[in-house]
C-alpha cells in the first residue's frame, strides 16, 4: 500500500491512509489478533461470520430476486455464455486439432502394395 503526498497536504494523505486500511481490513485483523484464541472460539466465530454472510446473502436475493449484485449478466470484460467471441460468425467447427473429415478412398486405390 502506498500513499502519496502532495502539495504538503497531510491531512488529504492521512484520510486517504485510514480509507485503504479500513478497505482492506487491517485494523480489524490487528484487533482480532490481540489476544489468543482458542481454536474452539476460533471456530465458533467463522461458523458465526459464515451465518451473517448467509444471511445477508439471502436478504440480498429476497431484495432483488437474484443472488448477488448484476445477477445473471455477465462479468465486465468477459463474454456471456453460449455468446460467440471475437467478429466471426458463429458456425459450427470442428475440433480443435483434429483435420476435417475426408471422403472414403475408393477400394482399388487401396488395394495394398503391387507384387
Amino acid at each position: 500500500m502506498e500513499i502519496r503526498v502532495t502539495g504538503q497536504n497531510i491531512e488529504k494523505a492521512l484520510k486517504l491512509l485510514k480509507r485503504e486500511t479500513e478497505k482492506e481490513g487491517l485494523f480489524r485483523e490487528l484487533k482480532k489478533r490481540r489476544f489468543y484464541e482458542k481454536p474452539s472460539v476460533k471456530k465458533k466465530n467463522k461458523q458465526r461470520e459464515a451465518a451473517k454472510k448467509r444471511a445477508k446473502a439471502a436478504r440480498f436475493k429476497n431484495q432483488y430476486g437474484r443472488s448477488r449484485p448484476g445477477g445473471n449478466r455477465p462479468a465486465v470484460g468477459r463474454p456471456a455464455a453460449g455468446r460467440p467471441t471475437g467478429n466471426r460468425p458463429a458456425t459450427a467447427r470442428p475440433a480443435a486439432g483434429r483435420p476435417a473429415a475426408r471422403p472414403a478412398a475408393s477400394s482399388s486405390a487401396s488395394a495394398g502394395p503391387a507384387n
